[in-house]
């Protein structure tokens, strides 16, 4: 874009970047005239209004066009445009700092130039956050400017998502002028990341809110155009890592470490209550943002407590260290707009702890067989299904310690019946792992919930609890939740979003369960291998196929998240050695059949060079005892004679690293 800058009618000026304040200006070298560009807003309402550059003005949220651009001494003319829409600005009494204009001959409004962020406000603003009260997807927009960018990484907002638990980013690629748009979905106003690591700013967005953004990465002026931007504007203001962030000491006990975050808090309280001080009139917003970050992050610290409590012998948290936090944490109704990541913490810690004083859950073995036959999962005839009434009956009383009629009971059950019984068990031992997994997750689901409802008066975040358990059950398990459980739950959720999303998830892996299996040659039977009492003499038999190649060795479970979350790297991984002399050979740790093989198709874990392993629990647990594995993911390397030869290799989300490392073992086994 050519800017033609006259004098009189004929002499065209030399423009020449230089500094002032560290925001940018045009000088006239040859009259000496100062023609301003940079941003400019107007000082009776903190208004950001104009910002002038190179190639393209800024207003109203848009890039404009230059199509004429005419300045005489401390005056001129000029005429933008953007796209069917034209602006006519006359300016006036250009100055080093201040500027007249006149938008389309209306009336003259002086601006002033902005410094790295506008000033603060003296207006009193008392409005709250929009909360759409999660009934619908909504939408923020942001478009931005980036001046003096040194990476030509796309620009990244992220939020935490309190249904999956998931950061999310979204991305909006910038042009070769530094210009970029994003459109980020919401479920309501949520706390967001922007462009972490670069520019690093936290500030919130709005349903429905159009967001203009400006950041010079040299002088670091922020700036924000809208028409509720203003809590942007003060964010922009204020040094978010200034706020006093404290550790304690190791091993405090609960009343010490409840001691710490109380000062902590306070010092917290007393860091931002002065930032307030210094603004003649900060914003209902700011105030409520600032207030509840910190007092969620203490919330947060507080139950994450619960980790270092001695569960085995049935330590709790003081009453003491609860009160404090009931009263001051969870006010009902708990403000969690803007949506918090550490409040959706902090109610996770929370509602686990109450949880976890329940002790764990417990299924036995034939109770799970017993559903089966109730369940009519099984095809067994009547005379069967007699039995295993009377012997799970039996069982319970058992267990129950009901000697008395435990013994009546057992009179009825002949030796012959026992060891029908036994031979049922075996038959249907995968049936009932199985089953015994699905009612353990059941009950621990219920338990939760139950749970929630007991601690939580918050109707808000009762809902999008209870969404994002039943969504972290299907997404913890990898198969859907049995459909009369589910029913019963998810008429819970108010939120018809919240509704859509665990529903969506059922759906997935309802589908997904029906799908069969690409190149199910990759799934190795060990039911031969049941009887297998050696470490070793097993392990040689799993690898005998495969000498003579390298073995990439992976210890994994379907329960374990980190795994799942290498999983999500390993079929680009395998592309770089397809038709080469390399295994990927995976052994799944109590891993259900059903989550198993849904997470295979899920991450494509299948393949010509793939070997997938699901041994009995007992084999499973020689062979990781055998190799020491005590952690998961954990990976390992075999040579092609068959010699464990590495046991901490770079793993899958290490990319090109573990590329380069495996091809390094492919040209050993050349030699």
């Amino acid at each position: 874009m050519l800017f033609l800058l006259q004098v009189g009618a004929a002499t065209a000026l030399t423009q020449v970047p230089t500094e002032l304040h560290g925001y940018w200006q045009f000088k006239d070298q040859i009259n000496g005239m100062n023609v301003l560009f940079g941003n400019w807003f107007e000082p009776d309402n903190n208004k950001w209004t104009f910002g002038f550059f190179e190639k393209f003005a800024i207003y109203d949220g848009k890039f404009w066009e230059y199509k004429t651009l005419n300045i005489t001494k401390n005056k001129g003319t000029a005429t933008l445009k953007n796209g069917i829409d034209t602006l006519q600005l006359t300016f006036k009494n250009i100055k080093d700092s201040t500027l007249q204009v006149l938008i389309n001959k209306q009336k003259v409004v002086t601006y002033h130039l902005a410094g790295r962020t506008l000033p603060h406000f003296h207006t009193t603003d008392t409005t709250s956050f929009v909360d759409n009260h999660f009934a619908r997807i909504d939408t923020a927009y942001i478009t931005g400017y980036l001046r003096n960018r040194t990476t030509n990484k796309p620009y990244e907002i992220t939020l935490h998502d309190v249904i999956t638990d998931d950061e999310v980013s979204y991305y909006g690629n910038v042009d070769d002028a530094g210009r970029f748009e994003i459109k980020v979905p919401l479920y309501n106003s949520s706390v967001a990341f922007m462009d972490w690591g670069q520019k690093t700013q936290i500030s919130a967005l709005e349903p429905n809110e159009h967001y203009f953004l400006f950041y010079d990465e040299k002088t670091k002026q922020t700036l924000y155009m809208g028409n509720n931007i203003r809590f942007q504007n003060e964010m922009a203001t204020l040094d978010i890592f200034g706020i006093p962030n404290e550790q304690p000491e190791q091993d405090m006990n609960p009343i010490k470490f409840l001691d710490f975050q109380k000062k902590l808090f306070d010092k917290k309280k007393n860091y931002i209550n002065s930032i307030f001080n210094q603004m003649p009139a900060p914003s209902e917003k700011f105030r409520c943002f600032l207030n509840n970050s910190i007092k969620f992050d203490i919330a947060c610290n507080l139950m994450q407590y619960r980790f270092k409590l001695d569960w085995k012998n049935n330590e709790k948290l003081p009453d003491e260290y609860l009160d404090f936090v009931k009263k001051n944490m969870l006010t009902n109704p708990v403000n969690l707009i803007p949506l918090n990541r550490s409040l959706f913490y902090f109610i996770t810690d929370y509602v686990g702890y109450y949880d976890g004083q329940k002790g764990g859950s417990f299924v036995k073995s034939d109770d799970a067989l017993l559903s089966l036959v109730n369940t009519n999962k099984l095809n067994l005839d009547k005379s069967d299904i007699v039995l295993v009434e009377l012997i799970s009956n039996y069982n319970s009383l058992i267990y129950k310690s009901d000697s008395l009629e435990a013994k009546k009971l057992a009179k009825q059950i002949t030796t012959k019946e026992s060891e029908r019984f036994n031979e049922l068990f075996k038959q249907y031992e995968e049936q009932i792992q199985m089953e015994t997994s699905t009612m353990l997750s059941n009950m621990e689901l219920k338990r939760e919930i139950e749970t929630l409802t007991a601690e939580i008066e918050d109707k808000n975040i009762r809902d999008y609890y209870l969404a994002s358990v039943l969504y972290g059950q299907l997404n913890f398990d990898r198969k859907p939740i049995e459909t009369k459980l589910l029913d019963s739950m998810i008429l819970k959720v108010k939120s018809p979003v919240f509704r859509e999303k665990v529903l969506g998830a059922q759906k997935f892996y309802t589908e997904l369960s029906g799908q069969s299996l690409d190149f199910s040659e990759s799934l190795k039977n060990t039911d031969h291998l049941i009887e297998a009492k050696d470490a070793d003499s097993l392990w040689q038999k799993l690898i005998l196929p495969y000498k003579g190649k390298i073995i990439y060795v992976d210890f994994w479970g379907t329960w374990c998240g980190p795994c799942k979350k290498e999983m999500e790297y390993v079929a680009e991984l395998k592309k770089h050695f397809i038709g080469k002399d390399i295994v990927f050979m995976y052994l799944a740790n109590n891993s259900p059949e059903e989550s198993w093989k849904n997470i295979l198709k899920t991450y494509s874990l299948t393949g010509e060079n793939v070997v997938q392993y699901r041994l009995p629990d007992e084999q499973q647990a020689m062979i990781e005892r055998r190799f020491g594995v005590n952690s998961f993911p954990t990976y390992m390397i075999v040579d092609k004679n068959g010699n464990m030869v590495d046991t901490n290799p770079p793993s899958p989300s290490q990319n090109q690293i573990t590329v380069d490392f495996l091809n390094g073992w492919l040209e050993k086994l050349n030699y």
